[in-house]
């Protein structure tokens, strides 16, 4: 035990970039600090926002469905964030050689990793079940069995949704594994996954109800949600026994799960590299100028890294199966599944705020010089133009950008009556924002930047140029809706005279970047 306990401390203080925060000499240190607050930051108001749920169950006379709610709520997205992490933290780090030389078990390495992810998740569960359950015990009289069993599932509640995420990450790359593009594999896997768990949280959120059904409609979106979640409705004289059989089967499939991945830690490993089996082929070099060399080397860094495409790509991946679904889901099922009534009128207002915010999801530029590591050195000693080097790489972003939105456009000039005005807005704003978006994550990011990384995830997630421009970027796009509502001034007008701004300020973030002592 005292192994993982050190192991688990050496692990995050690795993670988590903790040496950078303790440390006051260090030159990093201000920029993680903005980074950990601004997740924070994140995290408080999601846990806010849970908390105004449970007040508003409360007082509409549903707070016996708080516990239920709250734990299907917590566990999808403790789901979602191990499914992203896991397989990086437990399998994917470069620390297995240094490992095995220790007078470790593979079990001990793992239970480590685990424990570690287990320490995160238990964070969120705290954060979310915590000020919920104090509610729900304010308005509701509860035995003192209840309320014991509920507290001690802050504790076990993320064991499940841990494991199942973990699971699923190694079933993913298990499968991957068998083809020759196996990044490629992994992405359109995992994406299929989360595409899943967006599907059951629509169609949790359809009801048909009316409001004398109040309490059986919330009751079927929580079934929806997490079928598990319906072991914490303590209004049952069964609900003791339901509790402690939830307890010990996640205690059960946690056992499984940590020692299926310490069984096989070293045949999952190799399956997060490339198989070193595979048939050479040879290949044909030819002379490409600087910008595109660059740009062919981008590329295939996007493509090669499971995490990377994942991460900075699923803003343009879901604008296209958005834009996809528009054309083949029946407009009435998707009003059903939204709530709103979609017109041409609507789509010509905020179709083109919707595209951008999609965009300003994906921005490669924000983390792609922290991402060159210690090759940086050679990119600054070899006789290579800065302004290539810039260009390629916003040239890069911008091509990821056009094509998704090339599909949107498509989709929405196909599936809604758009006059000719609207259908250029459609094009011109979300362009507008793109080139804003991506030069200004790379200026952020040539300002903050991270060479002495040891896990990606930290440089393309939880960097400060990587918050900085998603911050900026959803606030730019949130606050021209939000003034036209309150100055009544035409949306479209706005846009026009956004698109002149977003423009000049792309440019003027572009010189800055051109200057940069970094490259």
């Amino acid at each position: 035990m005292n192994n993982v306990m050190l192991l688990m401390k050496v692990l995050a203080f690795q993670t988590l970039s903790l040496n950078d925060i303790v440390n006051k000499e260090s030159k990093n240190r201000k920029h993680i600090v903005v980074t950990v607050v601004g997740i924070l930051l994140l995290i408080a108001f999601m846990a806010g926002y849970n908390v105004v749920v449970a007040l508003t169950l409360a007082n509409a006379n549903q707070q016996h469905l708080i516990p239920s709610y709250m734990v299907a709520t917590v566990s999808l997205i403790i789901l979602v964030f191990t499914f992203l992490c896991s397989n990086s933290i437990i399998f994917g780090t470069k620390d297995y050689c240094m490992l095995c030389a220790l007078p470790v078990s593979n079990r001990q390495i793992i239970g480590s990793k685990f424990l570690l992810m287990y320490t995160l998740s238990l964070l969120l569960s705290f954060l979310f079940l915590v000020p919920t359950g104090i509610i729900w015990l304010t308005s509701t009289p509860v035995t003192v069995v209840s309320e014991t069993l509920y507290f001690w599932g802050v504790a076990m509640v993320p064991l499940v949704p841990m494991c199942m995420a973990i699971l699923m990450g190694i079933l993913v790359s298990f499968i991957a594994s068998f083809f020759n593009n196996t990044h490629t594999i992994s992405l359109m896997m995992s994406l299929l996954f989360l595409v899943g768990i967006f599907a059951i949280v629509l169609n949790s959120m359809k009801s048909g109800l009316d409001a004398s059904s109040y309490g059986v409609m919330l009751s079927e979106q929580i079934r929806w949600l997490y079928p598990p979640s319906m072991f914490f409705l303590y209004g049952s004289k069964y609900s003791t026994v339901l509790n402690v059989l939830f307890y010990s089967i996640s205690v059960v499939i946690y056992i499984f799960t940590i020692t299926i991945a310490g069984r096989y830690y070293m045949k999952i490993s190799a399956l997060m590299t490339p198989s070193s089996n595979k048939v050479l082929k040879v290949i044909n070099y030819k002379k490409q100028t600087q910008t595109r060399a660059l740009y062919i080397k981008e590329a295939g860094r996007f493509s090669n890294s499971y995490i990377y495409m994942l991460n900075a790509g699923l803003g343009i991946f879901s604008l296209c199966l958005v834009s996809l679904a528009f054309c083949v889901v029946p407009l009435g099922t998707v009003e059903k599944y939204m709530g709103i009534v979609i017109t041409s009128k609507l789509i010509g207002e905020f179709g083109p705020y919707f595209i951008a915010s999609m965009l300003a999801l994906s921005c490669t530029t924000a983390s792609s010089i922290s991402l060159e590591g210690i090759n940086i050195q050679i990119l600054r000693s070899i006789p290579l133009s800065k302004k290539a080097l810039i260009n390629a790489k916003i040239l890069f972003n911008l091509t990821l950008h056009i094509v998704a939105l090339f599909i949107a456009v498509i989709a929405f000039v196909i599936r809604f009556e758009l006059a000719l005005g609207q259908i250029i807005l459609l094009i011109v704003l979300p362009i507008s924002y793109s080139s804003f978006i991506t030069v200004m994550g790379l200026f952020f990011n040539c300002l903050f930047p991270k060479f002495d990384w040891d896990n990606e995830v930290f440089v393309i997630k939880q960097s400060i140029p990587v918050v900085l421009s998603s911050v900026i970027a959803l606030l730019s796009i949130g606050v021209p809706i939000l003034l036209s509502e309150n100055v009544k001034v035409p949306l479209e007008t706005i846009s026009w005279l956004l698109v002149p701004i977003l423009l000049a300020m792309a440019m003027v973030l572009y010189i800055k970047t051109l200057h940069s002592s970094v490259l």
